[in-house]
């Protein structure tokens, strides 16, 4: 494997200066998806195997040609937690101080640098890897690399586009209409406009109305949309008026995923469809969706009116 460096001591030309200057305000990044990938695997014990590609790293632009077969020491007892890390030497001569090494850990899960002062030796992770006493092959893999990303405040989406789209990571300020949008790998995604995620229904008791019920999530904010009755009989049975005391419930909609719920119960009116009652009902912390009662039948309610925001 042949590694070819620029940043180090000596002169940068101006290809390298471009390719550099584009990766300031980012500590560690690589030039694009799959660049120094780590895999399970390769010759002899514990073997990882790094992919080609390039990385940028404190001022430094490395190009490895070809894949590296990297090999953990063994463990004594138990598991370690070892990072696989990118290696930059600024005291080992001009352009010849990057390396692949595995730096061992403990226990603990947990990124381990053997070295971290940029400008003298600095490791820059790329993988976690568990190895397990008396395995004579790598247990676990978890990539830690990033793509560089930065912010811009444009003027209009126009700006989302062509010659200005950065990598994955960076975000965008629109000035037209105060949006957010993030890069992804996929293309550009706007964080403020409603993503519309189906509401997961609780058994089969309850049935879909009218309109797919769902829920969008923007900004920390919860809002659903859609129309539910219950399956089989004509009307969602419900309780006495039991919601201002003890809160019992009789229908549960569904329950939200965790980072999707409250941190205290939020509380809500939804109309009926196709009459004039209205039943209550409720959001927990647990994410469960309930309905309460007015004391009359409903035979079928719109769940337009929950919004809440989400405990981060």
């Amino acid at each position: 494997m042949t590694i070819t460096s620029s940043g180090y001591t000596g002169s940068v030309n101006e290809s390298q200066w471009a390719a550099l200057a584009d990766k300031l305000g980012t500590a560690y990044c690589v030039g694009a998806s799959g660049d120094l990938a780590c895999t399970i695997g390769g010759t002899s014990d514990r073997a990882v195997t790094v992919a080609p590609g390039t990385a940028y790293g404190r001022g430094v632009k490395d190009v490895f040609s070809t894949a590296t077969n990297l090999n953990a020491t063994s463990v004594g007892s138990g598991t370690r937690w070892d990072t696989v890390c990118i290696r930059r030497d600024w005291t080992a001569g001009t352009g010849t101080g990057t390396s692949l090494v595995i730096v061992p850990g403990t226990s603990t899960k947990a990124i381990t640098k053997g070295f971290s002062t940029p400008g003298t030796t600095d490791d820059q992770p790329i993988a976690l890897i568990l190895l397990t006493a008396g395995s004579t092959t790598v247990t676990l893999l978890e990539s830690l690399i990033p793509t560089g990303g930065k912010s811009l405040y444009v003027p209009t989406t126009f700006g989302i586009g062509a010659g200005y789209t950065p990598p994955p990571g960076a975000l965008w300020y629109v000035a037209a209409n105060g949006h957010q949008w993030v890069s992804l790998p996929s293309g550009a995604t706007d964080l403020d406009a409603p993503n519309w995620t189906a509401f997961p229904l609780a058994g089969g008791s309850l049935t879909a109305l009218d309109t797919t019920p769902k829920y969008s999530f923007s900004r920390g904010r919860v809002d659903f949309t859609g129309s539910i009755q219950r399956s089989g009989t004509p009307h969602l049975p419900l309780i006495s008026s039991a919601y201002a005391t003890n809160g019992t419930a009789d229908v549960v909609l569904g329950t939200m995923p965790g980072l999707r719920r409250p941190g205290q119960t939020v509380r809500f009116e939804l109309p009926e469809l196709g009459g004039t009652g209205r039943c209550r009902g409720a959001v927990g912390s647990d994410g469960n969706v309930k309905l309460y009662s007015d004391g009359v039948n409903i035979n079928a309610v719109a769940i337009d009116a929950i919004h809440y925001f989400a405990e981060q």
